[in-house]
């Protein structure tokens, strides 16, 4: 099934956004259970296009360990994670002072995976440049 571009480079970010608006309706626990499942589906269907479409190949495929391919993703996967995370504290939690480390959860999330997009379009070239002192 092919989908139009504009539609097909959106999915991940329509998942993001109907996740958030489930979890934070207020008519039943399943909501928030299902806008859980769509935001982690939006954000593995991300990393996954990530990892595709990264200019700073990984050299080293030959390390397909278990453990190892289990630790990967789930580094990758961990600023959507903490995103969940700040976004299910503020709903169900309801000490007042949650909501700032919450908000600053939800901040640093943000700017790691600000960074990682950052990196991940660098070419190897211009990460040699940079690095090289």
């Amino acid at each position: 099934m092919h989908y139009p571009k504009f539609f097909y480079e959106l999915l991940p970010y329509l998942y993001f956004i109907c996740g958030v608006i489930l979890i934070h309706e207020d008519i039943h626990f399943i909501f928030t259970i299902v806008g859980s499942i769509l935001f982690m589906f939006g954000s593995s269907l991300w990393v996954i296009r990530s990892n595709h479409r990264r200019q700073d190949k990984q050299s080293n495929k030959s390390a397909s360990m278990l453990l190892n391919n289990f630790s990967k993703k789930l580094y990758e996967l961990r600023p959507f994670i903490c995103v969940l995370i700040a976004l299910l504290s503020t709903k169900f939690i309801n000490i007042s002072w949650i909501k700032g480390p919450s908000v600053i959860l939800l901040i640093v999330s943000l700017w790691i995976l600000t960074l990682r997009v950052a990196n991940r379009h660098l070419s190897t070239s211009n990460v040699k440049k940079y690095t090289a002192s």
